[in-house]
């Protein structure tokens, strides 16, 4: 757990709001998050849209989602808490189909 944080720029905004949201910062840390967010029209434009995009999500029942979807979207959450972006290689979760040379 991070505590004392000093300042944050965006990327930390990024890999922090999943955190945030899930009220796993201490509060002094939440605050910090707060001071930059509020001003920053860019990372505030993107942690509305987080919030709405799992708020949305969130309504979804699990049956509703293939199975290839809910894998690539917790590969996608699992990142991002990470701290990797979406432009960085790697590789692709586990489909359960392979295709073959050829076919």
């Amino acid at each position: 757990m991070i505590g004392g944080l000093q300042a944050l720029n965006c990327l930390d905004i990024r890999t922090l709001a999943t955190e945030y949201l899930e009220d796993e910062l201490p509060p002094e840390d939440r605050a910090t998050f707060g001071q930059h967010i509020e001003p920053c029209e860019k990372c505030n434009e993107w942690f509305e849209m987080l919030r709405q995009a799992i708020e949305e999500l969130g309504e979804l029942s699990t049956d509703e989602l293939s199975t290839l979807t809910e894998k690539v979207l917790i590969h996608q959450f699992r990142r991002r808490k990470q701290g990797r972006s979406e432009s960085e290689p790697e590789e692709e979760p586990e489909t359960g189909t392979r295709s073959r040379p050829g076919t």
